[in-house]
């Protein structure tokens, strides 16, 4: 089964995601995010301090510039009950990567 390929993530750039997303406990799979000059990357870009993930799995590949994550690039909101798994996972050309948050 081929993957899809985005090049920014829900919230990436403005406006940043400042709702709820509950993933029912649902995985999204086979899914690759790469921008070699974005920062804030992730399947969310920026999360506001008003904004909450709960509930998701999320098996992928992402790459970008900085703070580069699974999930959530910038977060200032909640992440719960949720997770992020794969090969080549999550991968940063500057600073700040991490598998679940960048």
């Amino acid at each position: 089964m081929g993957g899809a390929t985005w090049t920014s993530g829900i919230g990436s750039g403005t406006p940043f995601f400042a709702g709820t997303y509950d993933g029912g406990a649902f995985t999204i799979s086979g899914l690759t995010i790469t921008e070699s000059s974005t920062d804030n990357l992730g399947l969310f870009g920026t999360v506001t301090s008003a904004g909450s993930i709960r509930n998701l799995g999320f098996f992928a590949s992402v790459s970008g510039n900085s703070t580069v994550g699974g999930l959530v690039g910038a977060n200032e909101g909640l992440v719960e009950n949720s997770f992020v798994a794969g090969s080549g996972l999550v991968s940063s050309s500057s600073i700040y990567a991490g598998g679940l948050v960048g």
